[in-house]
Formats: C-alpha cells, structure tokens, sequence
C-alpha cells in the first residue's frame, strides 16, 4: 500500500472527502488535489506532520506503512489493529470505545498455589 491508498484508507474509516481533509488539516485543496493528479513526491515534512496529526497516526505509518521500531516491537498485531482502528476513528467512537474496554476488563485468573 502506497502513501496515496493510505490517505484514502483513512478518508474513508473518517468518511470525508478530498475537500473535507484540506478543510480539516488546513492544507491548501489545489495542494492535496494535485497529490492525486500530478502525484506527491515534493511533499513537504510539515504537510505530512498536518495530515499525522489530522489522523491522528504515526508519520513512520502514514509514509511507510509501518509503525516506529519504540512502538511495533512490545505489541502484538491485534493491539495494533486496535490502535490502528483507535487512531482511525472519530472522539465520539474513541470515547465509547475506550469505555467499552474499561467497563468490561478480562475476569482475573484464578491464583495457583505455588
């Protein structure tokens, strides 16, 4: 998966359009646009870190598709689907998710003897 189909990977998990994420990350629409026509090889490090932070994700993900090596090697892949999914959704569903996760937490194993 390139740059491109991760950005309309998470315009579609955020349900908006070209124009809604110029809008929302403050880039210009002509400049997201021409990603798309003219291609995004010049674009700049503070474009990426407004669209990182728009979404919410790792620049290491949003260029590379992969997480930074301090945050990939201590978890497994479902807790990065989680955070993917967490990072991909809007505060509403982050909320409700959150207090989903905090509501029902996973019944303590009974203690052994030793």
């Amino acid at each position: 998966m390139d740059f491109l189909e991760r950005l309309e990977m998470l315009m579609r998990v955020k349900g908006i359009n070209k124009s809604e994420l110029a809008e929302g990350s403050g880039i210009k629409k002509t400049t997201v646009y021409s990603w798309w026509d003219k291609g995004y090889e010049g674009i700049t490090l503070p474009k990426l870190k407004a669209l990182s932070a728009y979404f919410n994700c790792t620049l290491d993900w949003l260029v590379c598709g992969e997480e930074s090596s301090e945050t990939s090697f201590s978890i497994s892949n479902e807790e990065k689907r989680l955070v993917s999914a967490y990072r991909a959704a809007g505060s509403k569903y982050r909320e409700l998710a959150l207090e989903l996760l905090e509501e029902h937490p996973a019944p303590a194993l009974p203690q052994t003897a030793g």
